[in-house]
């Protein structure tokens, strides 16, 4: 899963060293970068890129800002134009990796890696997030042999990630050493349990999951992600009921939790409890306007309580942002014909059936959703 990685390794864009042109629009937007006020920056590194557009030092910063905002294609497309300057920047092949990562871009995540290491073979963090592209790309061979080059490490979360690599390619009694270590350690430990469970859901484990989640959440009651993952593991499970209430908890504890306001309000149309799903889909919907699953949930909704303006609104959209979702092209040219739109909706059913045809766009399951910068 994604954010086995993301806990794993949590790691971001790197500012690129260098020193800043006489130029106060650099000044005001490093300033604003600092300050963690990412859009007023991208302004200004995009004013100063109309005067200098080869300047490698704006290019990598505006690639920062725009990753810190989750804008991770064009983040890739800045740092890219930067190496076309001067391909001789590891830090920013690092970034590169870190922003394919962060769209769940395994292969060329991992390609980007495997050239950072044939530069620099002893930058442990670019082998440790390797090594969960590997996992996340279920290339396990491969991710327990650049485990074992991290290792021994005081490190839990390699120490984790390594014992899953091994539980896949078979190399059990190792796993259950290091597993035992853990624990024997840092039982006390919310992280630990934390990371154990995602260790279970890596490996399709959900009781187990579900059982370190609710450690961890006893141990640190206010930590919403810990909610948010142990409904994953009883939606994983198929009750509804359990995961709803833990959604709906990491959801009230943090209003901005974008993951538990999608997860729980798809749940809710699921359920058809339409009223509340539309409060928490319009909630995910305000803290992210582009995640086209929440246009697509929010349009199935509108078609299911016979809104279809509405439903032709989000669904539109959802096509816009994702021209091959099989399951929104099929339901919005449903929603042409209801309103009475026969050759929109003619169109679109024959484009929905090329792409069930073709099978452009793999089904995700609604965690994964939940968990995807852009759908």
């Amino acid at each position: 899963m994604k954010q086995l990685a993301l806990v794993l390794v949590l790691l971001q864009g790197l500012a690129v060293f260098g020193q800043a042109p006489p130029s106060s629009h650099f000044e005001t937007a490093w300033k604003l970068q600092e300050q963690g006020r990412y859009p007023e920056a991208e302004d200004h590194y995009r004013v100063l890129l109309q005067k200098e557009p080869r300047s490698v030092l704006v290019l990598t910063n505006l690639g920062v800002v725009l990753g810190r905002q989750g804008k991770y294609k064009e983040a890739i497309a800045a740092y890219k134009k930067a190496l076309a300057v001067d391909p001789s920047l590891t830090p920013v092949k690092f970034n590169v990796a870190i922003a394919y990562y962060q769209v769940s871009d395994w292969y060329n995540a991992a390609t980007w890696l495997r050239t950072v290491l044939k530069e620099n073979p002893e930058d442990r963090r670019a082998r440790q997030l390797l090594a969960i592209c590997y996992v996340q790309s279920e290339h396990f061979k491969e991710a327990a042999a650049a485990f074992d080059q991290l290792l021994p490490s005081p490190d839990i979360s390699i120490l984790i990630g390594a014992a899953t690599a091994y539980l896949k390619v078979g190399r059990n009694e190792e796993a259950a050493k290091i597993f035992e270590k853990v624990l024997r350690e840092k039982d006390d430990s919310p992280e630990v349990h934390f990371m154990l469970g995602l260790a279970h859901l890596a490996l399709k484990e959900y009781v187990p999951a579900a059982d370190s989640f609710q450690r961890m959440v006893e141990m640190a009651p206010k930590n919403v992600e810990g909610y948010f993952y142990l409904g994953g593991a009883y939606f994983k499970q198929n009750k509804p009921a359990e995961a709803l209430k833990q959604w709906r908890t990491a959801a009230i504890l943090d209003p901005h939790n974008f993951p538990a306001a999608f997860a729980l309000g798809s749940l809710l149309v699921e359920q058809r409890e339409y009223r509340e799903a539309e409060r928490w889909l319009n909630q995910a919907l305000a803290l992210r306007q582009d995640h086209p699953g929440t246009r697509h949930e929010l349009g199935k909704l509108a078609y299911q309580q016979g809104n279809y303006q509405e439903a032709l609104k989000h669904l539109s959209e959802t096509t816009r942002l994702v021209p091959g979702s099989k399951e929104a092209s099929f339901l919005l040219a449903r929603t042409y014909a209801k309103v009475g739109k026969k050759e929109e909706a003619q169109k679109e059913f024959q484009r929905s059936k090329t792409l069930y045809q073709q099978d452009i766009l793999k089904d995700k399951d609604l965690l994964e959703k939940a968990l995807t910068p852009r759908d």
